[in-house]
């Protein structure tokens, strides 16, 4: 009889190892995946980041693009014009520049 309750002991020894030891796995292997989450959180975040910020950088590029060929329209329009003689003065009327900026553009565009 005491062989037979000291197996009893021992399979609940082993039984409660057994549960400790799942216990202590499902610990590890929560935190475990909790530090892989975040590792594909990360990437996945800097992957997002990155296309809104390359999405920002095309607008803003465009925009800065339109910006400068508007101005080179606008200069290309007052060499004409005092390539064909008009005085400043009726330029910046034509263009609504000021006298100033009509005299910048031809200093900075004739040579």
């Amino acid at each position: 009889m005491e062989a037979y309750n000291k197996s009893i002991l021992e399979y609940d020894d082993v039984v409660l190892a057994v549960d400790y030891a799942k216990q202590k796995g499902i610990q590890i292997g929560e935190k475990r995946g909790e530090q892989r989450g975040i590792r594909i959180g990360e990437q996945r975040g800097i992957r997002i980041g990155e296309q809104k910020g390359e999405q920002r950088g095309i607008q803003i590029g465009e925009q800065k693009g339109i910006q400068i060929g508007e101005q080179k329209g606008k200069t290309d329009v007052v060499l004409n014009l005092y390539r064909r003689g008009l005085l400043m003065e009726d330029i910046a009327d034509i263009t609504n520049f000021t006298v100033e900026q009509i005299k910048d553009i031809l200093s900075k565009n004739l040579q």
